[in-house]
């Protein structure tokens, strides 16, 4: 540290404990204790200044005598001095003063100045700075995209199959003949018959190319996988119950089913009259009282929102009722983009079929055993299952179409 540096921390500290000084004697008043001790401070570093400053002198000396001898009296190509780094004077510098507190003064306040070579480059957060300083806050896990709620499957009876068909006997006539009879008279005969219906076992399945690097250096990323794949097949069930074609491999969904309640068509009546319309023709069709009705949001939004002539709702007050879960006729909503908008499908669902699970469950596997992936350290995972869809009744089932 230079002499003028060390002659300007000494003027610094001489300053502060003449302002200390000088506030009381303005306010009438003698030297608080905290300012006592802060006084006595400056002026013990005030003296210890001094024999630094003489020092620093004599090392001054000594060292042009030595630079002179050695012929070196010019600065490095480096931009170094004996000094030391910028970041070494200004620490050595300023050591004293943060250490004595000074900093924390209530009024304004500065450090020593220091005097360095040449002007530094200002480090800030820049590409061409510091930025590779600053490290970013990294949050755990990754955040998954948002999907439609499961909603369909829960919906039905729930079986379990080790086959890849299902097989039940249909009753397809029932023909009643009780009545009352005479003592000693021949009895009425009634009739039943079935029919065999045959539930083919769909797998529906997806796999995902994984790094075997990246299974290893992302703890969490296995069940992060695991979960999405799950997901992925139970949102393509949903789908396949509701919508499937029929057409192998895929499942026979309920809305191209044969053999439903007749259909309800809006021509100008309101929404909740053809909803309560069908509700009975299934009730009356099936001797089943639907449990639940299924309709886009779009469809539903348009419900709650009829108003009568002078602009009030017809849903009770609906803005400012809650409807948790919605319920029209007493009978739960399902809300859900599955189904397309302008047609809703109603039923009862519990009774009226039954969705079948094959014993192998849903399933995770894992595997580098595809293709070339074992010399490109690639894992496959993959995810599946097999169900079938058994319509019991079809009859408890009837859909309502929109205009």
């Amino acid at each position: 540290m230079t002499v003028e540096m060390l002659e300007q921390q000494q003027a610094l500290y001489l300053q502060r404990a003449k302002h200390i000084v000088d506030v009381a004697e303005k306010e009438g008043r003698a030297l608080l204790p905290e300012e006592a001790t802060t006084h006595a401070q400056c002026l013990a570093y005030v003296d210890k200044f001094d024999q630094r400053i003489k020092d620093a002198r004599v090392d001054a000396a000594t060292r042009e005598a030595a630079t002179a001898i050695a012929g070196n009296g010019q600065r490095s190509k480096a931009g170094s001095s004996a000094k030391g780094s910028w970041g070494d004077q200004f620490v050595a510098a300023t050591k004293d003063f943060f250490a004595s507190g000074f900093h924390r003064s209530q009024a304004a306040w500065s450090s020593p100045a220091i005097q360095v070579p040449w002007q530094a480059t200002t480090l800030g957060e820049g590409a061409g700075s510091g930025a590779a300083l600053v490290q970013p806050d990294v949050q755990p896990g990754p955040i998954p995209m948002p999907t439609r709620p499961l909603r369909i499957a829960e919906l039905f009876a729930t079986g379990a199959t080790s086959s890849n068909t299902v097989r039940l006997m249909m009753e397809t006539t029932f023909t009643n003949n009780a009545a009352p009879v005479a003592e000693g008279t021949a009895k009425p005969e009634s009739a039943l018959a079935f029919t065999a219906v045959d539930e083919p076992v769909r797998k529906i399945a997806h796999f995902l190319p994984v790094t075997d690097e990246m299974l290893e250096d992302v703890p969490t990323i296995r069940s992060y996988i695991d979960s999405r794949l799950r997901l992925g097949v139970l949102l393509t069930e949903d789908d396949q119950l509701l919508n499937g074609s029929g057409t192998a491999p895929a499942l026979l969904g309920i809305l191209n089913r044969s053999g439903l309640t007749a259909t309800v068509t809006q021509t100008t009546e309101a929404i909740a009259d053809l909803i309560a319309k069908q509700i009975q023709a299934i009730a009356t069709a099936s001797m089943l009282l639907p449990d639940a009705v299924i309709m886009n949001g779009a469809d539903w939004l348009t419900l709650l929102t009829v108003k009568t002539t002078a602009g009030e709702y017809l849903a009770d007050n609906a803005p400012f009722v809650s409807m948790n879960p919605p319920m029209i006729w007493g009978l739960p909503v399902i809300v859900t983009p599955a189904i397309v908008a302008k047609t809703i499908l109603i039923g009862n669902f519990a009774l009226g079929g039954i969705v079948f699970r094959h014993t192998s469950g849903l399933s995770i596997a894992a595997t580098s055993s595809h293709q070339d992936w074992f010399t490109k350290n690639l894992t496959c995972v993959r995810a599946e299952e097999r169900i079938a869809l058994a319509i019991v009744r079809a009859s408890a089932f009837g859909k309502v179409v929109l205009a």
